[in-house]
Parts: C-alpha cells; structure tokens; sequence
C-alpha cells in the first residue's frame, strides 16, 4: 500500500476521510457547499461531538462521484495530541477501508506538525499488514493500494515519509519472520534470509 500527500483533494474520489476537532473545521477543505451542507446535516442528525477517536460513516451523499465520507474526531484539545495518537488514526483509516482501492484524506487545518502529518500515513500503512501464508480460507488481504493524504507541505512530507516508508517494510519483515511456524523457520532458515539483508548494508 502507499501513501502519497497531494495538495488538493482528487474531485473523482469515492471516498473521502475527515479528520477533524469541530464542526466549524468543515469550511475551505476542497469538498463543495453541497457536500458540506449534507455532511453537516448527518452530523447534527446523529448527534456526532467530535470526540476523540470518534468515528461517523456517511453514505447518504447525493453525489455522483463521493460515495463514503468518515469523520474521525479530535478533540477539543489538538495540541495536547502526540505521534502515537496519529499513528492510531492511520491505522483507523486503514481498517475500515480495506476492502475499497483508495482513500482521500483532509486534516483539521489546526494540525500543521508534519511529523504527526508522516505519523498518520505510517500508521495507515502498518494497519494493511497481514499473514495469509498459510490460511487457505475465510481470509481477506488488505485492497487498499493508495491513501491520498491533503497538505499544503505535500512536498516536504513526501520527501520526509520515505524514511517511515523504509521502516514499515522492515516492520513487516520482522512481523513476517515471528509468524512463520518453527518448522520453516528453525536456525539454519532463519540464518539464511537474515543474511539477504547484506545488500541493505545490514
């Protein structure tokens, strides 16, 4: 899966992932009045606060092109959030669109830290992780292949975000090497793919 920043958000997404601190944060985020007007009409319908971690699905856009819209909530207290709190979100992201191709992210203006910016996206990615090696039934691998992430620093964090990308692929080796039963992977094995990380100066 990849995660990419952009500067706008794509008018042909289906999907759409807000991650907002208040219902005030809705204007000047790329999506149309009449988007906006519906999506603030399901909020007050269902009684959304925006609470922290506080997710709300909206299916009932009159669009022809946006179909799905997440909220996920903030809090009152923005600045009061850390790495780990992103990392949360992405994963969030993740897990209730993997059966979908791509999503388009937008972010509360009030949260302008890159590193929580890069933080959301990596977690995105460790939450497509999965081990079907072996299943040969009632499993389902992660669809999702592009998460589109809305900044105005979409250049700085796209250069920057090609560390988080190098850690998430050794996350999953490591991930991949704990899963695999004991006899696949007893010492000889095992000392055969750790020495495939040479060429990685390792």
């Amino acid at each position: 899966m990849k995660v990419k920043f952009v500067s706008k958000l794509n008018k042909m997404s289906e999907i759409v992932f807000l991650i907002l601190s208040k219902k005030n944060a809705l204007k000047n985020i790329g999506l149309s009045e009449k988007n906006i007007k519906e999506i603030t009409k399901s909020i007050e319908n269902k009684g959304y606060g925006f609470k922290l971690n506080e997710i709300i699905e909206i299916n009932s856009i009159k669009d022809s092109k946006l179909k799905t819209v997440y909220i996920c909530g903030l809090g009152s207290k923005i600045k009061d959030l850390n790495a780990l709190d992103f990392e949360k979100i992405g994963g969030r992201i993740t897990e209730l669109n993997k059966l979908k191709a791509k999503v388009s992210v937008i972010i509360d203006k009030e949260v302008n830290d890159n590193e929580n910016i890069m933080r959301l996206g990596y977690g995105s990615i460790l939450g497509s992780y999965s081990f079907n090696k072996y299943k040969t039934k009632n499993f389902t691998d992660c669809k999702l292949s592009l998460i589109e992430i809305v900044s105005n620093n979409y250049i700085k964090l796209n250069k920057g975000f090609n560390r988080y990308t190098s850690i998430s692929d050794g996350v999953f080796y490591a991930r991949d090497l704990v899963n695999e039963p004991s006899n696949v992977l007893f010492p000889k094995a095992y000392a055969q793919r750790i020495q495939k990380l040479r060429q990685y100066g390792l």
